[in-house]
């Protein structure tokens, strides 16, 4: 056996070598293709092929004190991404506008000084359009407002909103010639319904964890009774946790052809004021949408009506605020809780 696969290495290593010997030794050193320096040619590659590619490159490099692993890939992506910032840099003195945008809105995100001196000022209007939701219109209308096209079911890592709903532009199902809106469920900050509903160990510790996370962010953000509040918020989760659909169901393509006139929401799904969200979505003037979860949509809505204004307005506050961490003071950017990883 060994022999075998001697011969057949041998053969590689002679078409290797012919290509390398047939390009000029300065073309060599420029091209993209085999590293013949990192190889260690002392190896049999029938005995180890891996050790034969590598070895002279595994005898030298090091990992980085700040990584656990390097390689290829790393080097790439180290590359790919110090082109990228130079790109984005360049672009702050650019003359084109869309350009000099991109280059803007790097700077201002690396002037922490001007940050944390702003505060909480960049999001005052969305907590004070939050605050002022007295009617269930007025919080149909905010929510309205919050949807966007940032679902796709057919991309599962890419599935989850924490905006109440969510809607995906494609190929109607009965008519591929046109393209329709798809409302799919959300609201939740963690990435999945089981993560809420699963009394496994797992996700009883992150359950605990996320809890703890919305009331830090509260208590960051100088808002009242923040304990009491994110309970109250993580119930509320918990409770559109309920009515979600299963990833599995989800998946189910033939499930979600659910034609919906705008007019049928009400009767349909009562709870939100459907008018007024869609208005507030921009989607008023569409004759119907695709429900993709129409269990969902119709239990979300019930809750919209069931549970007292004054939680939807703390819920939306810690949204706004979770949302938009990243951006502000360094005291709720170190809050950001690595939710992903955690769920998996």
């Amino acid at each position: 056996m060994k022999n075998n696969r001697t011969n057949t290495f041998a053969v590689f290593v002679v078409l290797i070598s012919l290509v390398s010997w047939s390009i000029p030794a300065a073309a060599q050193k420029e091209s993209a293709g085999i590293d013949v320096a990192g190889m260690d040619k002392s190896i049999d590659p029938g005995d180890d092929f891996f050790g034969y590619a590598n070895g002279g490159w595994m005898k030298t490099a090091e990992i980085p004190s700040d990584r656990t692993s390097f390689g290829a890939f790393d080097v790439i992506f180290d590359q790919v991404s110090k082109r990228t910032a130079d790109l984005i840099k360049s672009a702050a003195a650019s003359t084109n506008p869309e350009q000099k945008m991109v280059g803007d809105y790097y700077t201002a995100y690396l002037n922490e000084d001007a940050i944390e001196k702003r505060g909480l000022e960049p999001i005052k209007a969305d907590l004070a359009e939050v605050n002022a939701i007295k009617t269930r219109a007025e919080l149909s209308r905010v929510l309205g407002s919050q949807l966007r096209a940032d679902v796709d079911p057919l991309n599962a890592t890419n599935f989850y909103t924490d905006r109440l709903f969510g809607v995906f532009i494609s190929a109607d199902f009965n008519n591929p010639k046109r393209n329709v809106p798809y409302l799919l469920q959300g609201g939740l900050g963690l990435p999945d319904r089981d993560n809420y509903i699963s009394t496994d160990e797992h996700n009883k510790d992150l359950q605990a964890k996320y809890r703890a996370h919305i009331a830090a962010i509260l208590k960051l953000a100088n808002i009242a009774d923040a304990e009491e509040k994110a309970q109250r918020i993580y119930d509320l989760e918990f409770k559109i946790a309920q009515v979600h659909a299963t990833r599995e169901e989800s998946g189910d393509v033939h499930k979600a052809n659910n034609p919906w006139r705008l007019t049928e929401f009400s009767t349909k799904a009562p709870g939100i004021e459907w008018g007024d969200y869609f208005r507030a979505a921009g989607l008023s003037s569409e004759p119907m949408m695709m429900v993709w979860h129409p269990s969902a949509v119709t239990g979300i809505s019930a809750l919209v009506a069931s549970e007292p204004l004054d939680l939807w307005k703390d819920y939306m506050v810690f949204r706004v605020l979770d949302r938009s961490a990243g951006l502000l003071p360094v005291h709720l950017r170190v809050c950001i809780p690595v939710l992903w990883v955690l769920a998996r």
